[in-house]
């Protein structure tokens, strides 16, 4: 939202508008990239090409300086693997010959992502609120608002966020669990991964570090008008929601948007050698699952009590006050209606080899002499912050470096 007109910005208008008389600049919708293609025998890897399947066929796409792979952070690790990029005995293990070898702790193998929870309060009807506009007479109004600057659509929908330390929400009793918890998982995790876990053990005890997170939402799916919904949001899982692929069950299953709290070893983000079968299912720690309790508590018990808010509060919706009657009710509240916020990192992280790198300081990808890789897969931890604005800045400096 720009504040000179109070227009919509978006990558389309922002990036590609602007780039679109450009004679080097083609865009094909509806294709997928199957691999990429390499010159045989080279070392360190040199890309010739992409393979890309478009209507049913198989195309091949020729590259002259260097492939940038931007795919998001399910599918550019995928693609990695599928083009022989990966641990041996996985690749292998699906007819996939392996060109470059990364080990259990190199390579895709985390993924994290904000995990949140939603609770709804009706308000007092004399507020006016976004759901309001699924009566067809007040979204008329409001775009006739809108022409002349004014009316919600004028500005951004979501325009309150409140940053939180843990100390916030938690005791001082609940980060020493978190604390212990997390040491103990630092201690079979991989190079890397024990490095992030020892910062975020850190940022639980920090109290200028936010740990969580409040944003308000829309309640069109849930049909309630006159209601205030409210998203309570934990920005670092303990377990680092490692990630397993083994559990897809053929090419047209999606990747799932509801997190179970299992602390497990990464798989693989393949379970074929072909494109179109899809990496599944986040898996974190269950210390997670407390943590966003307290999270959704403090919610509860503090955000919605307190003045202003607590002066237009009305009933609340949900959770019910059943599923509020103890702690475990309210875990079981969580696990049937919790899911991510599309912010998902890490899956090909910038750092040294040694330590479980994919790409280098150029997000150049190890063992490739012209392969790099612009999306949020290269962000190596999660982010005390939302991602879009970190990834476009990253394809911005990677644009700029190649000129």
């Amino acid at each position: 939202m720009t504040d000179l007109d109070r227009t919509m910005d978006t990558t389309w208008v922002a990036y590609y508008q602007p780039n679109a008389h450009r004679q080097n600049l083609a865009i094909l919708t509806n294709a997928r990239v199957a691999k990429l293609n390499f010159e045989p025998g080279s070392n360190p890897l040199q890309a010739i090409g992409v393979e890309f399947l478009h209507d049913g066929k198989t195309y091949q796409a020729k590259a002259r300086r260097e492939v940038i792979l931007a795919a998001g952070s399910f599918q550019t690790p995928q693609i990695l693997e599928l083009s022989g990029i990966g641990n041996n005995e996985i690749l292998e293990g699906h007819g996939i010959k392996a060109l470059v070898h990364m080990s259990t702790h190199n390579g895709p193998t985390s993924t994290e992502d904000h995990v949140k929870i939603f609770s709804i309060y009706e308000i007092d009807p004399n507020y006016e609120t976004v759901d309001d506009a699924l009566d067809p007479e007040v979204l008329a109004r409001q775009k006739e608002l809108y022409e002349s600057q004014q009316g919600y659509l004028s500005s951004a929908l979501v325009s309150l966020f409140a940053f939180i330390p843990a100390r916030t929400f938690a005791s001082e009793q609940q980060l020493s669990e978190w604390k212990e918890k997390a040491l103990a998982a630092a201690q079979d995790a991989p190079p890397g991964l024990r490095k992030q876990l020892m910062l975020q053990i850190e940022w639980f005890l920090e109290p200028q570090a936010v740990e969580g997170e409040f944003l308000p939402g829309d309640t069109i799916q849930t049909r309630a008008r006159s209601a205030l919904l409210l998203h309570g949001v934990v920005h670092h899982a303990l377990a680092l929601a490692w990630y397993r692929a083994h559990h897809v069950s053929g090419p047209d299953s999606i990747p799932s948007d509801r997190p179970e709290y299992i602390l497990s070893p990464l798989s693989s983000f393949i379970s074929s050698s072909h494109i179109n079968t899809h990496p599944t299912d986040y898996f974190s720690e269950p210390a997670d699952l407390d943590m966003l309790l307290a999270v959704l508590k403090f919610a509860l018990e503090k955000v919605y009590r307190t003045a202003p808010l607590s002066d237009v509060v009305r009933r609340q919706v949900a959770p019910t006050p059943e599923e509020c009657a103890s702690d475990e009710a309210l875990k079981g509240y969580i696990r049937d209606n919790c899911s991510c916020v599309f912010h998902p990192v890490g899956t090909a992280g910038m750092m040294p080899w040694e330590d479980g790198g994919v790409v280098d300081p150029q997000l150049r990808v190890y063992g490739t002499a012209n392969v790099r890789v612009v999306d949020a897969s290269v962000i190596p931890i999660q982010l005390s912050a939302h991602t879009q604005a970190t990834v476009y800045a990253i394809a911005e400096k990677v644009q700029a470096n190649s000129l």
